[in-house]
């Protein structure tokens, strides 16, 4: 998942997709979508380093919302805050969301 500011509109996405389709046409365009995402409340962690080491911080954004009296409620899901192939992977910043209730 990648946050998109709230001006960013399907309009804007569609033309983009369609040049990708006619140019590559990767396989997993098909999987790609451009969605408004409402979680509800959320708790969430900023997990620094390789994707293959956030386990430890799933586990304890878990234990929060347990210390909290609550339950999770759906999947967890990540944000991922920048080009996670032009940055070391030690320096690659994901969020980390688990929405509760």
């Amino acid at each position: 998942m990648i946050a998109q500011p709230a001006c960013v509109a399907a309009r804007f996405i569609t033309p983009s997709f369609d040049a990708v389709r006619k140019k590559k046409n990767p396989k997993a365009l098909a999987k790609v979508r451009f969605d408004r995402f409402e979680e509800g409340q959320s708790a969430q962690i900023m997990h620094l380093g390789p994707f293959a080491t956030e386990h430890d911080n799933i586990i304890r954004l878990h234990d929060h919302i347990h210390a909290s009296h609550h339950t999770e409620n759906g999947r967890h899901h990540e944000i991922y805050r920048g080009d996670f192939r032009k940055v070391a992977p030690e320096k690659m910043k994901t969020v980390l969301r688990q929405p509760f209730c």
